[in-house]
């Protein structure tokens, strides 16, 4: 196990987000709408996008290793909407906010496909550093499912499983 690590600037990602979100509403002379509330919407928007992206990764085993998956979509969705809710009242901008996420989207899961690929067969983990995320890869998910298996007394040294 290389035990490899990789930081994920969510913060600055977030930031990057309420930037071009902020120069849509300053296009539409929306200034009263630009606040500073909109960063923790974008860094939640961010996060999720981080966890979502990592679960699926691992999503075909990780019952098998005793986790459960969360209700990404919900979440994404509710977070997703936060951050579209101001588009009601200009929506001849929503299409390109809505190109805003779906940008930020297909970025973070480049930067998880870079890290962890597309499929794999490690356990990684997400640690927060600051305002930030850590991938740590952790070790062969089989290797954690038989460790379970033994603790628990689901198998012994004996079985020939």
């Amino acid at each position: 196990m290389s035990n490899s690590k990789a930081i994920i600037p969510t913060s600055h990602l977030a930031h990057e987000l309420m930037t071009s979100l902020s120069f849509i509403k300053i296009s539409v002379g929306a200034l009263d709408l630009i606040d500073e509330a909109d960063i923790d919407q974008c860094k939640a928007f961010i996060d999720h996008l981080v966890e979502v992206y990592l679960n699926d990764r691992m999503e075909p085993w990780l019952k098998a290793i005793g986790k459960e998956m969360g209700k990404d979509d919900d979440i994404h969705q509710t977070n997703e909407l936060a951050l579209l809710a101001w588009t009601e009242r200009y929506p001849e901008i929503r299409k390109r906010v809505i190109t805003v996420l779906d940008d930020m989207d297909l970025a973070i899961e480049d930067i998880i496909n870079r890290h962890v690929g597309v499929d794999t067969w490690v356990v990684w983990s997400i640690v927060d550093i600051g305002r930030d995320k850590m991938l740590v890869e952790g070790e062969d998910y089989r290797v954690t499912d038989w460790k379970r298996r033994m603790a628990s007394g689901e198998w012994s040294h004996g079985d020939e499983r």
